[in-house]
């Protein structure tokens, strides 16, 4: 069956189910009847739920974008305000300022997809779409294999589904296929017509997770995972509007002026190997590896990628620079501390009173020349 939900009936739906809950009905006063007062409408517990979860996904959103707005923007400024610095101190610098930002291009270009990221990028850009539990499922999942099987194929899938790109896409699909998860979820466990609705709305909001062990019997007999190994359990989350998600990454820790640790916030992000929740038997020594999918939204994908982005850039949030370690000093943002370059006291004019500056004559116009001849753009793509 295909999903898909347009944009019309979902605007419908929020409208209605919004209706529910703040438009409280008219009561017309009766003849003879004198302060009548229409019952107080209270929130069921689905709606209750269906809020307080919005709630709590948009303080995360909120709070990690109040952090550094646009970080990986910021980021990029504050380099190239460095790069102009580097050019004035030494004009010889224009080779290696133009290395550095091919070097910068390539490893967040890389990120966006890993299908070509080396090992510190995928380290680095794991931590900002994969939660703790499932690193040990892509650490273990390959080794699950029958030998007949393509280990080079497998790895690449699991880095684009472990990629900002795959998160990108389940946040756009996540709002609109996950009212419907929750539509059949809800018909599943009989919840009452306000009940549907709720969850309905809700999932749009806050994601839904869809069970797929019907699927089961047709995975376990088709031999994809060795004897005595079954998967017990599948499923995939689909992320909501407001869905920040869950990563590796340590939380965000802002501090106060004694030092103390003011507020904690939780790094958003995700991808599709996130969303996957599995159960899997009979695994070797462990007995059994299951966890739960970790679903993620449009708005929380997106600043995953501009936190990534910053980090990729070289912006220190964190202790030890490699994505997963705690921030221990105050997190600012990038554009807060940039220092725009200065001159010289002679660079504008020589040793006699008037006389101009060569600012290297040829000399630079050649490096510069060089440097974008030697540009090696097919390495970006």
């Amino acid at each position: 069956m295909q999903l898909a939900l347009q944009p019309y009936v979902t605007a419908g739906i929020a409208i209605a189910g919004a209706s529910l809950i703040a438009v409280p009905p008219v009561a017309v006063p009766l003849p003879g009847v004198a302060n009548v007062q229409a019952p107080a409408i209270q929130l069921t517990g689905a709606w209750e739920d269906a809020f307080n979860a919005g709630s709590a996904n948009l303080s995360q959103l909120v709070n990690n974008y109040g952090l550094a707005p646009g970080v990986g923007f910021q980021q990029s400024l504050v380099n190239m305000v460095g790069f102009m610095q580097l050019l004035i101190n030494n004009d010889t610098n224009v080779t290696a300022v133009a290395e550095q930002m091919q070097d910068n291009i390539k490893t967040v270009f890389s990120s966006w997809d890993l299908l070509n990221a080396d090992d510190a990028t995928k380290a680095a850009t794991t931590a900002f779409t994969i939660a703790s539990d499932h690193n040990l499922l892509l650490g273990q999942l390959p080794g699950f294999l029958p030998p007949d099987i393509d280990a080079g194929m497998v790895n690449s899938i699991l880095d684009f589904m472990s990629s900002p790109l795959s998160g990108v896409i389940m946040g756009a699909l996540g709002p609109s296929i996950a009212p419907w998860v929750a539509l059949s979820n809800s018909i599943s466990d009989g919840d009452s017509f306000t009940e549907i609705i709720a969850n309905m709305v809700g999932a749009y909001f806050n994601g839904a997770t869809l069970n797929l062990n019907f699927l089961l019997p047709a995975i376990n007999d088709a031999g994809l995972l060795p004897a005595p190994m079954q998967i017990d359990n599948l499923e995939f989350a689909f992320g909501g509007l407001l869905t920040g998600g869950e990563v590796a990454h340590a939380p965000w820790k802002v501090f106060d002026s004694t030092g103390a640790v003011a507020a904690s916030v939780p790094v958003v992000g995700g991808s599709m190997i996130n969303s996957l929740g599995i159960n899997i038997l009979g695994v070797p020594v462990l007995g059994s590896l299951g966890f739960e999918g970790h679903a993620v939204g449009p708005i929380g994908a997106w600043l995953s990628f501009s936190e990534l982005t910053a980090q990729l850039l070289g912006a220190g949030w964190n202790e030890a620079g490699d994505g997963k370690g705690a921030p221990t000093s105050p997190v600012l943002p990038p554009w807060a501390g940039v220092q725009f370059p200065t001159v010289p006291d002679d660079y504008f004019g020589g040793a006699g009173a008037g006389e101009a500056t060569d600012f290297a004559g040829t000399d630079l116009w050649t490096q510069v020349s060089d440097a974008i001849a030697g540009f090696q753009w097919s390495d970006l793509f």
